[in-house]
């Protein structure tokens, strides 16, 4: 069902920062982990900063 309501990097982004609360991360390493574009990461983390 998430499939279908959300992109693949709406999902992955969340799921690596919650899935370590403890850590920090650069950008770049969010990147990597969530396997897409420095852009669109970029754009779901500022967008995931605006609703805190």
């Amino acid at each position: 069902m998430a499939d279908a309501l959300f992109p693949k990097l709406r999902q992955r982004a969340p799921t690596v920062l919650f899935g370590a609360s403890d850590r920090s991360f650069f950008a770049n390493k969010v990147t990597a982990l969530a396997q897409s574009n420095t852009g669109a990461v970029q754009r779901e983390l500022t967008g995931l900063s605006a609703v805190g």
